[in-house]
């Protein structure tokens, strides 16, 4: 009488037997060719993107030549280490991102084996100094710290000092101002004591003129009384 697959019980002899002698070494051989192949990527993207660099600057000399020499062949070969460069450039990033999945795969058979995880290392997905790790324990994120209370804006002077300094300067116009005035009113006082003293020794001048001249015109009427009577 066949049995069931609901009835089919598996000895304990069979279990031990496939969870040694076939279970066991799969994880073993899957690890350590998961391993193998992590680092096989990995080396294969640092040696593509470094020849990429170099192909790169050798395509920027015979570029430059060609100008210079303005022969077809060299611009044909610049271009043609250009897109080379580009090609490894791109397998270099594929490299890269096998790597990642290889890393990916290998922490979920040692996370699921209960074994500690490694980290997986980015080369040219994000910059020099972020590097993500693998199953990192998750940690509750703390609120943001609060701001401190806002003060009131306050100078780092005094206003006072301002108002006196503008007093001072009021005062000092003020007095300058006076001053100014005071020359101005003795400036014209000058002048008109100037005027004054001209318009006197003009009138004195005339004066004496006139009595000099008194004289003369006597002679000349004199003169011409004796002509007639002659």
């Amino acid at each position: 009488m066949a049995t069931s697959a609901e009835n089919l019980k598996i000895s304990d002899d069979t279990r031990v037997y496939i969870i040694d002698e076939l279970i066991e070494p799969y994880y073993k051989n899957v690890i350590k060719n998961t391993l193998s192949a992590r680092q096989c990527w990995r080396k294969t993207g640092i040696a593509f993107e470094t020849i990429s660099k170099i192909m790169v600057a050798f395509g920027s000399i015979i570029s430059f030549s060609a100008g210079v020499y303005e022969d077809q062949t060299l611009s044909f070969v610049s271009g043609s280490i250009s897109c080379l460069s580009l090609a490894f450039l791109q397998f270099s990033s594929f490299s890269y991102k096998e790597n990642k999945k290889q890393s990916e795969e290998l922490n979920v058979l040692l996370k699921t084996l209960g074994l500690e995880t490694i980290p997986v290392l980015e080369r040219s997905a994000i910059p020099q100094g972020k590097k993500t790790t693998g199953q990192q324990p998750h940690q509750p994120q703390q609120p943001p710290p609060q701001p401190p209370p806002q003060l009131p804006f306050q100078l780092p002077f005094d206003l006072s000092m301002f108002q006196q300094n503008k007093n001072e300067k009021d005062e000092k116009g003020e007095s300058t101002l006076s001053t100014v005035k005071s020359l101005f009113e003795s400036c014209t006082d000058t002048i008109n004591n100037v005027q004054y003293n001209i318009k006197d020794d003009i009138i004195e001048l005339k004066e004496e003129v006139l009595d000099d001249i008194n004289p003369l015109s006597n002679i000349n009427v004199s003169l011409n009384v004796s002509s007639n009577n002659n």
